[in-house]
């Protein structure tokens, strides 16, 4: 039931990023679409692992296969949605992204002929489930992804502003919480779905801090200066706005490159910042 809830919550607050077309809002909502699937699949296995005499063995077969699949897929595509965060304006991202999926493509097969092996998990003859020594394997292939996205920041702290990678670093420490815990108690009922819920919940909470912010300055953005407006026109308040226009910004990209025109970006905007504080 609560996690019905906050499916309906969660699906709410996707509406709001239907209308931006950027590659790092397309990625949210996939993930969240993608976490809401692993809360199903989730509770479907706990139920098949402490139901199996009521759970037919080749439907049981069907939903750990399918729950083993997903496991590395959400640190994949998180992983996926820091790059698309960081390194948003690099040509040709989306050919790299192709490439960090490729791996999954290699665990897939551990997964399907797990039914051959026996390697991840097995049924006795009564039909109860038995975890096998290779289920190891999938906690170290995600940890591969949890490492990357560490490295990912690391690599790419000097593009983004300190608040965003502060955040974005809180993704995989609740990922390997999550997953130590999981690991710990594999047979308590939505614990993986209660791990899930909690990656959301910070999930939203990123993503509604970043929306309206840019990530390499730190400053609000074009959306949230129309929220605002709106606001402000709606409820009548007098307000004040100044124009700053940057002349000639082009060419300091094409003569110094696009390193010296972000660091000329955010200087401007933490003097304008420095000045909006004094001032008030």
């Amino acid at each position: 039931f609560v996690s019905l809830v906050f499916l309906i919550i969660l699906i709410l607050y996707t509406y709001d990023y239907r209308s931006s077309n950027s590659l790092k809002n397309k990625l949210y909502t996939f993930n969240l679409w993608f976490v809401f699937a692993q809360i199903i699949l989730s509770i479907l296995s706990i139920l098949g692992i402490q139901y199996y005499a009521q759970t037919p063995l080749l439907l049981n077969h069907v939903i750990q296969i399918l729950y083993f699949l997903s496991v590395p897929l959400l640190p994949t595509f998180v992983f996926l949605y820091v790059v698309s965060v960081i390194w948003e304006r690099v040509p040709k991202l989306d050919t790299y992204m192709k490439l960090i999926v490729l791996p999954n493509i290699l665990y897939f097969i551990y997964v399907l002929t797990n039914p051959l092996t026996n390697l991840i998990y097995s049924f006795n003859d009564t039909g109860a489930f038995i975890l096998g020594e290779g289920v190891l394997f999938i906690y170290l292939f995600s940890n591969i992804y949890i490492v990357s996205i560490i490295a990912s920041i690391f690599i790419g702290r000097k593009r983004i502003h300190k608040d965003i990678k502060r955040v974005l670093l809180v993704f995989p420490v609740i990922m390997i919480a999550a997953q130590v815990f999981q690991f710990i108690l594999p047979h308590v009922i939505l614990t993986g779905a209660a791990a899930t819920i909690g990656l959301l919940i910070v999930y939203l909470f990123f993503q509604n801090n970043i929306i309206y912010m840019d990530p390499l300055t730190g400053i609000k953005n074009r959306k949230a200066f129309t929220r605002d407006m709106n606001v402000h026109v709606n409820s009548q308040n007098s307000i004040e706005v100044i124009l700053i226009s940057m002349d000639d910004f082009k060419d300091v990209n094409d003569q110094h490159g696009h390193l010296i025109g972000d660091a000329t970006l955010k200087y401007i905007s933490e003097a304008l910042i420095k000045v909006t504080v004094d001032a008030e």
